[in-house]
């Protein structure tokens, strides 16, 4: 699993993977839930290396699955294939921008969402007519999910320059 250097990462995508689980379970019953793992993910990956893009996307979505009694494996695929969309954002962006975080989420939420709705659809991929359409609002919350998590670090850092003058 993973290796060292990671402590402080693997309590982040386990609380990552709960709240993910709790907002699926509330909000995701009644219109859409941000994809919170995958911007956890994305911060981790950003911060701390790339191998949190596959093996954190791996046992968080196996996780995940198993919370929500999916078909084990789908939100795994989802999710790498939504890291692979944030890698290929962050290359193309600076990396010291909060935007590129912010598009990287939300891009990676889209194909995330994706390829999550064509490998849990029973039949394969056949019965994917109403279900993408709630592609485009989870989008949405992610990026204002994100964004929200940017304004309190912004607003954070500046209540610890206060206290520290």
């Amino acid at each position: 699993m993973m290796r060292s250097g990671s402590a402080g990462g693997v309590p982040a995508v386990a609380g990552a993977v709960v709240l993910q689980f709790m907002l699926e379970v509330t909000l995701g019953r009644v219109f859409a839930a941000p994809d919170v793992l995958l911007l956890v993910l994305v911060y981790l990956s950003i911060n701390h290396g790339d191998r949190w893009s596959i093996e954190g996307a791996f046992w968080a979505g196996l996780a995940l699955d198993m919370l929500l009694h999916q078909p084990p494996g789908a939100s795994s695929l989802g999710l790498l294939a939504g890291m692979v969309v944030a890698t290929l954002v962050l290359e193309a962006m600076p990396r010291e921008s909060r935007g590129a975080y912010l598009l990287a989420g939300g891009a990676g939420s889209v194909a995330c969402d994706a390829v999550f709705f064509a490998a849990a659809s029973r039949p394969f991929i056949l019965s994917l007519d109403s279900d993408m359409l709630i592609i485009l609002p989870r989008a949405v919350l992610t990026l204002a999910a994100g964004s929200a998590a940017a304004a309190a670090g912004i607003l954070a850092g500046m209540v610890r320059r206060e206290a520290a003058e």
